[in-house]
C-alpha cells in the first residue's frame, strides 16, 4: 500500500527551490494550456506546485492542467488518483484522471506501462490544445537511468534523458527538474504541508530501477553528471555531423522514387567510421520502418560491408532492408518480406509498415485496402498511368504501399508522390525512428533526415539543452 508522507519527515537543509530559475529556459508564450503528469508521488507533486507558482508570476499565463494515469496495477491506484484530484481541486488546479484499460502484460510491465502512460498523456494534451507536457524526472532519475543504460551497453543511451523530447511530432515532453535532487523536492512539499504517496513498487526489487537505485546509493553525482554531459555533447555533435552528411547535395545522398536510398560511395568512405555508421543506421531504420537504430555492431557491419572489407556478396540483408554495395553508388531499399495488409475504414488513420501514415476521410464510409502490389498489378498500373521504367527502381517500388478502392489500384504513393490519390485520402512518409519519440539530443539529425525523405522538419524545442 502507498503511504502518505507529510512534513513530519526530516530533510537536510538546502536552499529553497526557485521556480523562476527552474523554468527560465522555457518559453511559455503563445501557449493555450500546459499539462503536468502527476502520479501523487513527491517528484510529480513538487513539479506541479513549482509550475503553479511560476505560472502565477507571469503575465498571460497558459492554463495549468494536471493529469493522473491510473495504471490499474495496484489495488490502491484508483484511490490515489482520486486523492490527487481532491488536492488539485483544493488548490484551484484543473485535473483529469486517465485509466489504462484492457488486459495488462505478464512481463515487461514497466515498459508497457510507460508506453501506455505516454500515449494517454499525448492524447489528453492534444484534446486540451497543450503542446507542453511536464514530468517530474529528477537528477536522481537521470543517474539511475544512466546506470541502467550503461549496464545494458550502447554509447548513445549514455547521453541520458533529454530535457525536451518530442512525442508524436506535436507534444513536447519537458523535464525541468533534471538538475534537482529528489530530497529537495520533498523538502519543498514538506514546507507547504503537502502530502504525497510513496509508491511501493519503488521498493520492489523485482523491477530494474529499484535494484539499480539500491546498488548506486553511494555514487557521487558530480562525476556521473559530468559523463552524462560529455556523452550528450558527443551525441549532439555526431547528429550534427550526420545532418551535414545528409545535406551535402542530391548527388551525394538522395531518396529516389519508389523508396530507394542512393549514397555516393566515395562520399561515404570520406565521412569517417562514426558518421558513416550512424548515417547508415538512420537510413536503414527509416527505410525498414523501425523505431530503433540497428545495434552498434550491426552499424559497424554496414560500414564494413559497403567498404568491401572481407569480400563476400555485394548484397546484405539487415533491419528489414537490402543494402547493395556499388562501385560508385550504394543502394538501400525495403526488402519484400513481412509487408502487412491493412483495411482502413473511413474516419481512421494508421501507420503502414512503420513507413507511411495514411489518413482516410473519404465520404460515404469507403474503406481503402493497403498492401504491397503484385508484380502484375504494378506493371498494369505503370502502363495505365504512363510511368516509364526508367523513372523508378522496381525492387524498391514493389514494396508498396499500393492503395486500392473497390478492388482497383488507385495509387502507389512511393512511386508517384500521391498524385493519383482521390479526395479524402492522404499519405505521408512516416519516420518511426523519430516520429513517435524524438529526444532533443537528436533534433538536428531528425530534421536533416526528414528533409532527405521529403518531409517537413520538426518543431523547434522550447527548452535550452540541459
Amino acid at each position: 500500500m502507498s503511504v502518505p508522507r507529510t512534513a513530519a519527515d526530516p530533510f537536510s537543509q538546502t536552499p529553497p527551490l526557485d521556480p523562476a530559475r527552474i523554468f527560465a529556459p522555457i518559453d511559455f508564450s503563445h501557449q493555450h494550456a500546459v499539462m503536468a503528469a502527476v502520479s501523487g508521488g513527491g517528484d510529480s507533486l513538487a513539479l506541479l506546485f513549482l509550475l503553479k507558482e511560476h505560472l502565477c508570476g507571469i503575465s498571460d499565463a497558459p492554463e495549468l492542467i494536471a493529469v493522473t494515469i491510473d495504471h490499474g496495477l495496484r489495488p490502491d491506484s484508483a484511490d490515489e488518483a482520486e486523492a490527487v484530484a481532491r488536492l488539485c481541486r483544493s488548490h484551484g488546479i484543473s485535473h483529469r484522471i486517465l485509466r489504462w484499460e484492457g488486459q495488462k502484460p505478464q512481463a515487461g510491465i514497466p515498459a508497457a506501462a510507460r508506453e501506455a502512460r505516454y500515449r494517454l498523456l499525448v492524447e489528453a494534451a492534444r484534446e486540451a490544445r497543450a503542446s507542453f507536457l511536464f514530468t517530474g524526472h529528477t537528477l536522481d532519475d537521470q543517474i539511475e537511468t544512466f546506470a541502467m543504460r550503461k549496464a545494458r551497453g550502447g554509447a548513445r543511451g549514455l547521453a541520458g534523458m533529454a530535457g525536451a523530447t518530442l512525442l508524436d511530432m506535436r507534444v513536447w515532453l519537458l523535464r525541468p527538474l533534471l538538475n534537482t535532487r529528489r530530497n529537495d523536492l520533498r523538502a519543498f512539499l514538506a514546507e507547504r504541508q503537502i502530502e504525497w504517496f510513496e509508491d511501493p513498487t519503488n521498493e520492489n526489487m523485482a523491477f530494474e530501477r529499484p535494484r539499480v537505485r539500491n546498488r548506486i546509493a553511494d555514487v557521487k553525482p558530480p562525476a556521473v553528471l559530468e559523463e552524462i554531459a560529455e556523452r550528450a555533447a558527443v551525441r549532439r555533435a555526431q547528429g550534427s555531423a550526420v545532418a551535414a552528411f545528409f545535406s551535402a547535395g542530391r548527388d551525394k545522398v538522395q531518396m529516389e522514387p519508389g523508396g530507394v536510398a542512393r549514397i555516393d560511395a566515395g562520399w561515404l568512405a570520406e565521412a569517417g567510421h562514426d558518421v558513416a555508421a550512424l548515417a547508415l543506421g538512420v537510413v536503414v531504420a527509416c527505410i525498414g520502418g523501425r523505431s530503433f537504430l540497428p545495434a552498434e555492431a550491426e552499424r559497424a557491419r554496414l560500414v564494413s560491408h559497403l567498404a568491401g572489407e572481407g569480400g563476400g556478396p555485394a548484397r546484405l540483408g539487415l533491419g528489414g532492408c537490402i543494402v547493395q554495395r556499388g562501385a560508385k553508388r550504394h543502394s538501400i531499399w525495403r526488402e519484400a518480406r513481412g509487408l502487412p495488409q491493412l483495411l482502413l475504414a473511413s474516419g481512421q488513420s494508421a501507420v503502414w509498415d512503420g513507413r507511411y501514415r495514411i489518413v482516410n476521410t473519404m465520404p460515404g464510409g469507403k474503406s481503402v485496402r493497403i498492401a504491397r502490389p503484385s508484380p502484375a498489378e504494378f506493371d498494369a498500373f505503370c502502363v495505365d498511368r504512363g510511368i516509364g521504367r526508367e523513372m523508378f527502381y522496381r525492387p524498391a517500388a514493389l514494396t508498396g504501399p499500393a492503395l486500392c478502392l473497390d478492388g482497383e489500384m488507385v495509387d502507389i504513393p512511393a512511386l508517384t508522390g500521391g498524385c493519383f490519390l482521390p479526395d479524402g485520402l492522404a499519405v505521408m512518409r512516416h519516420l518511426a525512428l523519430f516520429d513517435n519519440v524524438l529526444p532533443g539530443h537528436d533534433l538536428a539529425l531528425a530534421n536533416a533526415t526528414a528533409q532527405l525523405f521529403g518531409r517537413t522538419i520538426y518543431p523547434e524545442s522550447p527548452m535550452l539543452p540541459n
